[in-house]
């Protein structure tokens, strides 16, 4: 996991999360990079993001928001899998945009 300042953004709370490979305390890991946003809202918790799902979490610390985001994406993603065979076709594409990314561990 890297991350890196947002240049010409004027919330210096504002970063890119970049994540390689395995997704920590998951049994799963990335087929490719996946990058999400964390920002720091306004009441001071730190918020982040992955625009292609919409899965995002927040937190008091950013080590704490990046964890529950963690979990809140793999808890999606086997919501998701668990109903697979009574998705609408939105939720159908989400599952697919899921699949995308990951892979269980080997």
């Amino acid at each position: 996991m890297a991350t890196r300042a947002i240049a010409g953004v004027p919330n210096s709370a504002t970063a890119t999360v970049i994540f390689n490979s395995a997704l920590p305390g998951t049994d799963y890991r990335l087929k490719k990079q996946m990058i999400v946003e964390l920002v720091q809202d306004e009441a001071g918790r730190f918020v982040v993001c992955e625009p292609t799902t919409g899965v995002f979490h927040d937190d008091v610390t950013w080590p704490a928001a990046l964890e529950g985001f963690i979990q809140a994406f793999v808890n999606q993603f086997e919501a998701l899998q668990h109903k697979e065979n009574n998705l609408s076709a939105s939720l159908a594409a989400e599952l697919d945009r899921f699949r995308y990314l990951l892979i269980p561990r080997p």
